[in-house]
Parts: C-alpha cells; sequence; structure tokens
C-alpha cells in the first residue's frame, strides 16, 4: 500500500471512531518543517455539524491516539491538527476573495 494512503486511512478511522457526531467532509495532509526544523505534517480536517466547535473531550488525546497507528504503518513524523468548520470554511473562503 502507499504510504500517504496508509497514513491517510490511519488517520480517516481514527477521526471517524473519535467524532461520531460530525460528517468528516475532507482531510488534507501535508508535510511540512515546524520551527524548531522538526518533520511534521499538518492535518487539516473540515467537518460539518450542527456545533461549530468540536467537544473538546474528543480532541483531547487525539495525538496520544493516533501516534502509535501511525507508527505501525511507518510514519514517524508528529501530526498538527486543526478542524474547520464547513460554516467557517465559507467565511474564510469570500475574506480571501
Amino acid at each position: 500500500m502507499d504510504p500517504k494512503q496508509a497514513v491517510y486511512d490511519v488517520v480517516k478511522s481514527v477521526l471517524k471512531s473519535r467524532f461520531r457526531n460530525i460528517n468528516i467532509l475532507s482531510i488534507d495532509i501535508t508535510p511540512d518543517v515546524d520551527e524548531d526544523g522538526d518533520q511534521v505534517l499538518i492535518v487539516r480536517v473540515v467537518f460539518d455539524a450542527e456545533e461549530k466547535r468540536l467537544d473538546i473531550s474528543e480532541t483531547s488525546g487525539l495525538v496520544r491516539r493516533i501516534l502509535p497507528k501511525m507508527k505501525a504503518v511507518g510514519e514517524t513524523r508528529f501530526p498538527i491538527f486543526s478542524f474547520i468548520a464547513k460554516s467557517e470554511m465559507r467565511k474564510i473562503n469570500s475574506d480571501s476573495a
């Protein structure tokens, strides 16, 4: 299996099991380098839900839960998550136009 696809599948699986009250519209995973020069993965998740904000109990511990699964498929870069509500995407897109 393609390593990028394996990481995507792990992220998608963990997010779907962790966030049951939202509809995940897209997941974008981009390699990057943080301010310390370390390799990281920027994971941008666009979701649709009644609430614009996610429950902190669902987001806390996400990285701790996902890291072992990512390492199991050979990915050692640290994931940095950002969650954007679909309604906020419209605001971002209209502000940049």
